[in-house]
């Protein structure tokens, strides 16, 4: 019975979909009957990562230049999460220009954006940055200032007026990851930037 409906399902939807449906409905199941049920699952789906090309992340890099979207866009490029970059004020830039990641932005239940520690103790790091980007932020007086989905949107826009391949902020770690391998750095290194 529930195989059948699970390998229908799996028919329909995408593996994904079918394992989130299947943990819901498995937690209604056994809270209603006290049972437990053992099927199996569609094998998951790895999706390859897209890695913009270096050339567009220059361009994009170049468009907002001197823009309310300059400091954002460019910390995702050197590897910082939404939520770190949300996360971050002023006094996270230290004297000698690097930023301390120690926390996040993220929504609650009520959809209220609080701010919590970082997602792992090993996303808790130190990142240089660029003495120019480092003015900016303490001229400013901020880090992002605005919407949360401001700078995604913006990111978005940019690449429609460069007519370039579309591609989401988090991408930029990706570009970033790909670059440190390419210069040899090892996994360690490369884990401990990002």
């Amino acid at each position: 019975g529930l195989q059948i409906y699970i390998n229908d399902l799996s028919a329909r939807k995408t593996p994904k979909s079918v394992r989130n449906q299947w943990a819901f409905l498995s937690v209604v199941i056994k809270q209603y009957s006290g049972q437990t049920f053992a099927v199996t699952l569609p094998q998951k789906v790895k999706t390859p990562f897209f890695v913009p090309e270096d050339e567009d992340v220059k361009a994009i890099l170049q468009y907002i230049k001197g823009s309310p979207y300059e400091v954002a866009i460019y910390l995702a490029a050197l590897g910082l999460r939404r939520s770190e970059i949300l996360a971050l004020t002023v006094d996270d830039l230290t004297d000698d220009d690097t930023i301390e990641i120690n926390k996040a932005a993220v929504q609650d239940s009520d959809q209220n954006w609080i701010i919590k520690t970082t997602k792992t103790t090993d996303s808790t790091r130190t990142v240089e940055i660029d003495e120019d980007l480092a003015n900016k932020i303490r001229a400013q007086g901020y880090i992002w200032k605005g919407s949360p989905g401001a700078p995604y949107k913006k990111l978005i826009q940019i690449q429609k007026k460069l007519d370039m391949p579309r591609f989401k902020l988090h991408s930029l770690r990706h570009l970033l990851v790909s670059e440190l391998h390419n210069d040899g750095w090892s996994d360690k290194q490369i884990q401990n930037v990002g």
